[in-house]
């Protein structure tokens, strides 16, 4: 679970940032997440969550929220 969350936390962090990585290790490795508990895989969600509301796309909306804009 805790590599699955890593993971997802590389994933959206790299479409914010428009970074492409090669393979979901290399994702990990390059966000600095490879080392990370589940505080620290926390603290980054909630930060991407709050980045994500800022650009209009909140992480708990809806299909239309999703899709207007």
């Amino acid at each position: 679970m805790l590599g699955e969350a890593r993971l997802g936390a590389a994933t959206v962090s790299g479409l914010l940032s428009r970074t492409y990585f090669r393979d979901a290790g290399d994702a990990i490795r390059r966000t600095g997440l490879a080392g990370a508990d589940m505080t620290e895989v926390g603290a980054v969600l909630a930060r991407q969550s709050a980045e994500l509301t800022a650009r209009g796309r909140p992480v708990d909306g809806t299909i239309d929220d999703l899709l207007d804009g």
